[in-house]
């Protein structure tokens, strides 16, 4: 069975406008994370909240270790 003409204009033109406004969605959340320079980013850094901190257990222990902190940044 065909589909009317206008009809699949319709849907391709749904599509298409669909699909710019994901594009540019994305391109958005790229541009923003790329354009700001190291010292902003890491001023957005300090102001998160800490999502999670390893310690490992020997650290008092030992007096010497790493510890990792990762926090929950605005854009994931």
């Amino acid at each position: 069975m065909a589909i009317d003409p206008r009809k699949r204009q319709k849907q391709l033109a749904r599509k298409a406008a669909k699909r710019r406004e994901t594009v540019a969605a994305k391109q958005l959340a790229n541009r923003t994370v790329r354009h700001l320079s190291e010292k902003e980013q890491m001023e957005i850094a300090v102001g998160s909240p800490i999502h999670e901190c390893l310690v490992p257990a020997g650290l008092f222990s030992k007096g010497i270790g790493c510890v990792i902190i990762g926090r929950s940044m605005p854009r994931g």
